[in-house]
């Protein structure tokens, strides 16, 4: 998580990337909806490994 205009220069530098603003969240990654949004981000990015042929580790 972070400032997001960080974020979005970090999205624009990398076409691949995948910005998601949670405007429900605050500072704390443990609440429900931060926590929530990081874990299927996760899930997304092990998808992406998977089709690329990488096996993620567990």
């Amino acid at each position: 998580m972070t400032r997001a205009e960080i974020a979005y220069k970090l999205a624009k530098a990398w076409p691949e990337a995948e910005l998601q603003i949670v405007i429900e969240a605050g500072h704390n990654s443990t609440e429900t909806v931060p926590a929530e949004s990081l874990t299927a981000a996760c899930e997304r990015m092990k998808a992406r490994l998977i089709a690329t042929g990488l096996k993620p580790g567990n």
